[in-house]
């Protein structure tokens, strides 16, 4: 036999083993040119549909963003009576990566709160589970500076859980 019919018949068989391998691996599915299983063939060209993808249901969550640290604005309030707790906990998250604004007062609260910015829910809890478990995680409020992603009222509570500093 010429070398272009050998190289012909493996390429034919080729295609036959590759059919039969398909159609084993996916006995539900018609094998090509020919009919399901339990149907009889048809004389003419049938019609082949592309796959549905699958639909989404809008009700499942979204995928969820990985927090960030870099680059998230962060205000901390004393709304305790001890002095200095926002500074310290401003410098405590500073080292942590976080951009920081100026410590201020708030009026007085016994539970700390962790109040995000829409975009920045996913950063908020992070931050909340790491250093402020206990606290509270809120929407923040429209009078809250615009620019800060999230704003921590340190409360009575995290003041009288912080350890004094040793001398």
């Amino acid at each position: 036999m010429p070398t272009s019919t050998v190289r012909a018949v493996i390429v034919v068989a080729a295609v036959v083993v590759g059919v039969v391998i398909l159609t084993k691996a996916f006995p539900s599915a018609a094998p090509i040119g020919g009919a399901a299983p339990g149907t009889s063939p048809s004389a003419s060209p049938t019609t082949t549909h592309s796959p549905t993808p699958p639909t989404t249901n809008s009700s499942s969550p979204a995928p969820s963003a990985s927090p960030r640290v870099a680059g998230v604005v962060v205000q901390v309030l004393n709304g305790s009576h001890t002095t200095g707790l926002a500074g310290d906990t401003t410098n405590t998250l500073k080292d942590a990566g976080y951009t920081l604004r100026t410590p201020d007062n708030a009026p007085f609260t016994a539970t700390t709160t962790v109040y995000y910015a829409s975009d920045s829910k996913t950063d908020a809890q992070y931050l909340q589970e790491k250093y402020f478990p206990e606290a509270d995680l809120k929407p923040a409020p429209s009078t809250f500076a615009a620019d800060v992603q999230i704003t921590i009222v340190l409360g009575q509570d995290f003041a009288d859980s912080a350890s004094p500093t040793p001398t």
